[in-house]
C-alpha cells in the first residue's frame, strides 16, 4: 500500500504510522484517498516547515535534552505563513518533482526525464524554482540510518520557543505547523527517554497535550 501511495503523483509526502494510520500532504485540496483503503479522519492546512539545525551535534542525548528543557520558555505561537503565487508552468514543477530530493542531481540527468534540455533545467531552476523553494540542510551525526524516527502532534502555548529548543538537540528534527497545533517528527535513540522529555514539558506545562506514533516507514 504504501509503496503505491509514493507513487501517487498528487501526493508529495507520506508516513506510516504506528496504529494504522497516515500522515500525508498534498497540494491537491480534495485528496481521495479510499482508493488505498483509508479516509480521512483529520485535515489540515500546512504552513511553512522548519528544519532546525542542531547545535549540540557532539553532545550526549542526556545533555541535549537537559539543554532543551533549559530553553527560556515563552508564550507565543508559530506565524503560519504559506508561500503562494508561483507563476510556475507544468515545465517547472516537472522539474522541481525531479529535482527536490536532491538539489545536486545533474541537469542533464533532469532534462533527459523532464524532456528537455540541460540548459533549460538550469534556466528554469535558478530564476523561477530555487528561489521559491526553503532548502533543507539535513545534519544526523550518526547517520541518518542510526535514529528512531516519531511522529508527535502538540497542543502548546509555546510554539516558538519549542521551535527554537530544538536547536538544542544533537540532530535535525523536523516542525510542521498545522492550523491548530504542531507536528514535530523527532529523530532520536531511545523512546523512553523522549517519552520522559515530554512528559517533563507537560510538567512544565509548556505543553497542553500531546499524540505520539512511531514512524514505520516514510518517504523522506
Amino acid at each position: 500500500m504504501f509503496r503505491s501511495i509514493d507513487k501517487d503523483p498528487k501526493i508529495n509526502y507520506a508516513m506510516c504510522l504506528s496504529s494504522n494510520d497516515f500522515f500525508l500532504t498534498s497540494r491537491d485540496e480534495d485528496l481521495h484517498v479510499k482508493k488505498y483503503g483509508l479516509s480521512v479522519e483529520e485535515k489540515s492546512r500546512l504552513f511553512a516547515p522548519q528544519y532546525p539545525l542542531p547545535k549540540n551535534w557532539n553532545r550526549d542525548i542526556d545533555t541535549a535534552d537537559r539543554t532543551f528543557l533549559d530553553t527560556t520558555f515563552k508564550k507565543g505561537k508559530i506565524k503560519r505563513e504559506i508561500y503562494n503565487g508561483l507563476d510556475w508552468d507544468k515545465l517547472d514543477w516537472r522539474i522541481y518533482d525531479l529535482i527536490k530530493d536532491n538539489i545536486r542531481e545533474k541537469f542533464t540527468v533532469v532534462a533527459e526525464d523532464a524532456n528537455t534540455t540541460s540548459k533549460t533545467v538550469k534556466d528554469h531552476f535558478f530564476r523561477r524554482i530555487l528561489p521559491h523553494c526553503i532548502q533543507i540542510n539535513y545534519f544526523f551525526p550518526k547517520g541518518y540510518n542510526s535514529y528512531l524516527k516519531t511522529f508527535i502532534k502538540i497542543d502548546s502555548e509555546f510554539e516558538n520557543s519549542i521551535g527554537e529548543g530544538l536547536r538544542s538537540l544533537s540532530s535535525t528534527n523536523y516542525l510542521f505547523p498545522l492550523e491548530k497545533n504542531i507536528v514535530i517528527v523527532l529523530f532520536h535513540e531511545f523512546i523512553v527517554k523522549t517519552l520522559r522529555l515530554l512528559e517533563k514539558m507537560e510538567e512544565m506545562a509548556i505543553i497542553d497535550g500531546y499524540l505520539l506514533y512511531s514512524v514505520l516507514v516514510s518517504t523522506g
